[in-house]
């Protein structure tokens, strides 16, 4: 779930080059402009001083250029703003360009050596399973030899070393300081998600891709995108970013099983652009698997340019088989032979918050994952159902967000009800919405409204159906946070954790059931 990417900000290291060079480098306009050396390059303007280019960029919020004064009072030495804005009457060298966005995110990949360039990149962009797909290929490179360092969702790691992220796809600076960190700290490759909101602010324009990965397209983010189809163009760009890298054998990695999927392969295939396909029922796969055989066995059965390999894996989700093939492909893409991947297949574990088991007891078992669309909540259920089986109870626990898309919430009811014995509908960072409201549009996609308790508060929506699973036996999926830990109401984000929220409801009927015993 993306925020404002104004809202976090580093400042990015002295660039080798003079005021006056600049404008040629970022398609700019500018007179007269000193032979002044640049000490630092930031969008805040806080953090403006003396010897600062500060970039005046719009943000889904918040516009920098409201913020040019400030900028000139904190002693900047110059401003790139972006052509046709209007702007205060200051005395400080402007510098005009089409984009900021752009130009911010080239003076920041070259603040920072380029290191993309150093790097074996894997980007990965959809509107599920980035997370996972970037967790997979960098365990598996690391496996194998190829120190990488990952960014994305649940955080910027390299091996030894966690930073935590609020956003999935960073600002560019702080994409290329951690690519800048990684190379030093001796990485080979990281592997990162690139999402549709980092896409059209062109947070990753300078990265330079080896492999860029598409896993699928369903409902999302339509509050920021206008319309589906500009939603889907926003996830072809990583495309457009592939098209421009200058890397040798750079290639494409695209879910054979997605309509649009096939869309973008046949449009790369006319690019002369190498790509590798995988999937389950789709026709001339590089990579096809068995999703059917998976279930509880968790034997992942695939064949690659038509050998034969089999592994058994230690997580469950026939959905995840997908992500899993995405890694695979993006690994022998980089060079790994699925030979050599093969037997580290079994030791990979999901991430966290990702189908996450928070309590598995006899007769009683509770998960934790992120799916916050219809597809991703169908994967989620499906994926227990196969696991547990069609005897055994299965309780839903769910909200959506406030402020965003509004037409899914039907249809994350209408799959919650269908696909769950018993469904909490609940809070889900309401921010400035009526929770009640936000429930009575969950409510409209559900046609047995039986089989649905409503429980607003989220904490006690939890609580009830941890006793009632204790109860009955069954299942239980908290959905919608995964590995978050807070809660937005209004504009406070609150400390709220459902693993911690799960394991406290389940200790203390523990001790009660004990103590009556």
């Amino acid at each position: 779930m993306e925020s404002d990417p104004l809202l976090d900000c580093i400042n990015c290291p002295p660039l080798n080059l003079t005021l006056d060079e600049i404008p040629h480098l970022v398609k700019g306009k500018a007179a007269c402009l000193p032979k002044e050396h640049i000490s630092s390059i930031t969008r805040d303007s806080r953090l403006a001083k003396p010897g600062t280019l500060f970039v005046a960029i719009r943000g889904n919020t918040v516009d920098g250029h409201n913020f040019i004064t400030e900028a000139v009072a904190n002693g900047c030495s110059a401003i790139l703003v972006e052509r046709g804005r209007s702007l205060p009457d200051i005395e400080c060298p402007l510098i005009v360009v089409p984009d900021t966005k752009w130009a911010y995110s080239l003076l920041c990949s070259l603040s920072f050596g380029s290191p993309s360039s150093s790097l074996r990149i894997i980007g990965v962009t959809g509107t599920n399973g980035k997370t996972t797909t970037c967790w997979f290929s960098e365990k598996l490179l690391n496996s194998v030899g190829v120190k990488c360092s990952r960014i994305g969702t649940v955080g910027m790691d390299m091996p030894e070393e966690h930073t935590p992220a609020s956003l999935t796809t960073p600002d560019a600076a702080t994409i290329h300081w951690f690519l800048r960190k990684s190379l030093d700290r001796g990485c080979n490759a990281c592997s990162m998600e690139i999402s549709s909101h980092g896409l059209t602010q062109s947070r990753a324009d300078h990265v330079e891709i080896d492999v860029a990965v598409y896993t699928n397209l369903s409902r999302d983010h339509l509050d920021y995108h206008s319309s589906f189809e500009e939603y889907k163009m926003a996830k072809w760009k990583i495309f457009d970013l592939l098209a421009k890298s200058p890397k040798p054998g750079r290639s494409a990695v695209i879910n054979g099983d997605c309509e649009v999927g096939s869309e973008f392969y046949m449009r790369l295939c006319k690019m002369g652009e190498r790509v590798s396909r995988y999937g389950a029922y789709g026709e001339d796969l590089d990579l096809s698997f068995d999703i059917n055989t998976f279930s509880k066995e968790r034997i992942f059965q695939f064949r690659y340019k038509a050998v034969p390999y089999s592994a058994r894996l230690s997580f469950i989700g026939g959905y995840n088989l997908y992500n899993l093939a995405a890694a695979i492909l993006a690994c022998v893409a980089l060079g790994s032979s699925v030979e050599e991947l093969l037997p580290h297949l079994e030791e990979l574990r999901l991430p966290p918050g990702r189908l996450e088991a928070v309590i598995e007891e006899d007769g009683f078992s509770a998960y934790i994952d992120y799916s916050h669309t219809p597809s991703a909540l169908e994967g989620a259920l499906r994926g227990l159902r196969e696991y547990i089986g069609e005897e055994e109870r299965l309780i839903a626990v769910f909200g959506c967000g406030g402020e965003r898309d509004m037409g899914k919430r039907a249809l994350m009811g209408e799959v919650a009800s269908r696909l769950a014995d018993k469904v909490y509908i609940t809070s889900d960072n309401p921010r400035g919405e009526d929770p009640m409201e936000i429930i009575a549009g969950i409510l409209k996609g559900v046609p047995n409204k039986a089989r649905c308790r409503v429980v607003p508060d989220r904490r006690e929506a939890i609580k009830e159906a941890v006793i009632d699973g204790i109860k009955s036996g069954g299942c239980i999926l908290i959905a919608g946070k995964g590995h978050e830990d807070y809660q937005i109401v209004g504009k406070k984000k609150l400390h709220f954790s459902d693993r911690e929220e799960l394991l406290k409801v389940f200790d203390n009927e523990v001790k009660r059931k004990g103590l009556s015993q």
